[in-house]
């Protein structure tokens, strides 16, 4: 089996020769997805992330539609270890933040367990809700606070399905994995 960073490694240069065609199809069938969720779940909050380059862009444009959605930034605390908190989705208030990531620009803080439905990227996943992040546990770390409760959708493309990946104890699996068709 590859290790957690080969993989990761290897998943970036599938990901870079696909064609921006490609993406885009794969993203549409995962945003339908999704919108077909709210649409079923009728969730009150809906926590997803503004995609970086080498991540599957869903439409949370549209998803804002459907219901209230917010994102993450990574702040720090009064201890200096930068952490993730959810801020609300408003197009008019979105700059660029840690890591490159756009990052939304409001004050007020969305409590875990207010969220219902997370949606959240990775490099790998199973279909058995197994995830590989980037490695820096943000996502981890999120999912384990006291209060969290939220149905767990990871989101991908068809690339970035795996049999299996290295996990240790403090993985959590997801709920569903969505991925767009090759």
């Amino acid at each position: 089996m590859m290790t957690k960073k080969e993989i990761r490694q290897h998943i970036r240069s599938l990901t870079a020769a696909k064609n921006a065609d490609c993406k885009a199809r794969q993203a549409e069938v995962v945003t339908q997805r999704l919108c077909e969720i709210i649409t079923e779940r009728k969730p009150k909050i809906v926590a997803a992330f503004m995609p970086m380059s080498d991540e599957i862009a869903i439409d949370i444009k549209r998803l804002s539609t459907l219901c209230r959605v917010v994102i993450p930034r990574i702040t720090s605390h009064s201890d200096g270890q930068a952490e993730m908190e959810f801020f609300d989705y408003n197009t008019a208030e979105i700059g660029s933040g840690a890591y490159g990531i756009n990052e939304p620009q409001g004050e007020d803080i969305v409590q875990p367990e207010q969220i219902d439905i997370m949606i959240l990227p990775g490099m790998a996943f199973t279909t058995r809700g197994e995830r590989l992040g980037r490695g820096k546990g943000f996502y981890d770390r999120y999912t384990s606070r006291e209060g969290f409760r939220a149905y767990c959708i990871g989101v991908c493309f068809a690339h970035q399905i795996l049999t299996t990946l290295p996990t240790e104890p403090h993985d959590r699996l997801i709920d569903e994995v969505i991925f767009g068709e090759a």
